[in-house]
Order: structure tokens, then C-alpha cells, then sequence
């Protein structure tokens, strides 16, 4: 299940996303995990440069910790801003929390993102975003996230907004406890209203 709002006018420009993946194979939970992200985007008008601040709430009960709560601010650049194409770059710094894992500390982070849209045809769209949080207080281990999204949406009836989308999404950890996976991979078909 996913749910996504956008606002922009000339000078704000909001996202938000909400997605529930959840998994089952032979009658056990493979897969039950929450991504929820709020950005908020100051637009400078006649310009490419925007500020940004980033919150994001993660659920996951197939990894170390249950909870984390990020928050990241920073800028960004529009490198192209086209109707069919466009691409934004955004840099800045925050931390993070995790909640029920061995690490609760709050963990200072950078943030590197990359974001692509693309139109190839009329009434299709691909998405493609990555974002790499490297830690800052143990730079010398390189430890690291990394955020990793791709969608694309083909419109099946414009008029009423029905369209039908599938994408990935994947999450890397660098490093995670012994029971962890490094990699949290999802993919998903849907019809979207």
C-alpha cells in the first residue's frame, strides 16, 4: 500500500510518501515494514538552488532495530528542469535514531541524493532516486546507508486518474548486526487511483 501528495507553487514545494510493504510465504511474515518521508523545499524563484529539510520514519520487523527516525536539511540544485525530463541533486547533513536495537544513540549523517524524472512517451513516467547517508562520526569505517528507488507509471485513463505503476525499492546497510541482511529489496505492481 502506498500513498503519495505533492504540492509546488514558485516558491514551496512538498513531498510526502507513505508505503506498507508486508509478505507472506507459506503462512509466515516475510516482509512487514513501514517507510513514511515528509520534504519540505524552499523554492528561490529564477533560480535552479532550493533548500530542503528531509523527515523520514522507518518500521521494520525484520531488522536490528524496529523503529528509526532520520532528519536530514541541506540544498539542492536542479540540473535540468524540463516538462518531460528533469534532474535534482541535493547535499546536506542531519542524524539518526534507532529505537529497540543495540545502537540507540542518535548518529550524525550526511546526506548525497540524486533524484530523475523522465516522460519518454505520453502518459508514462520513470522515477528514479538514490540518496547516501554516510555516518559522520565514524567516517573512518565508511559506514553508510543507502536509499534506492525506481518506478515507473503508465496512465490507463487520464480523465479519472487510474494508472498502473510498479517499481523497487531497495535499502542498503553497510554494516548491520549478525542476524541482518545488508540489503532490504522490495518490488511492487499496482493500480494507482
Amino acid at each position: 500500500a502506498q500513498l503519495d501528495a505533492a504540492y509546488e507553487d514558485e516558491t514551496d514545494r512538498w513531498l510526502f510518501t507513505a508505503s506498507w510493504f508486508y509478505g507472506t510465504e507459506d503462512g509466515d511474515t516475510t516482509d512487514n515494514a513501514i517507510l513514511v518521508s515528509l520534504r519540505k523545499d524552499w523554492l528561490i524563484p529564477d533560480s535552479r538552488w532550493f533548500f530542503f529539510a528531509l523527515g523520514t520514519y522507518e518500521y521494520d520487523d525484520f531488522e536490528a532495530y524496529q523503529h528509526r527516525i532520520t532528519g536530514n536539511a541541506g540544498v539542492g540544485y536542479e540540473f535540468i528542469k524540463e516538462d518531460n525530463i528533469a534532474l535534482r541533486g541535493l547535499a546536506g547533513v542531519g542524524a539518526q535514531r534507532e529505537f529497540g536495537s543495540d545502537n540507540e544513540n542518535i548518529t550524525p549523517e550526511a546526506l548525497l541524493g540524486a533524484e530523475f524524472m523522465w516522460k519518454p512517451f505520453a502518459g508514462q513516467t520513470l522515477t528514479a532516486s538514490h540518496y547516501f547517508y554516510p555516518e559522520l562520526e565514524r567516517f573512518d569505517e565508511f559506514r553508510n546507508r543507502n536509499l534506492t528507488k525506481v518506478e515507473y507509471t503508465i496512465d490507463i485513463d487520464r480523465d479519472y486518474g487510474l494508472s498502473f505503476k510498479g517499481g523497487a525499492i531497495n535499502e542498503y546497510e553497510s554494516q548491520t548486526d549478525d542476524d541482518s541482511f545488508h540489503n532490504d529489496f522490495d518490488y511492487y505492481a499496482a493500480i494507482v487511483y
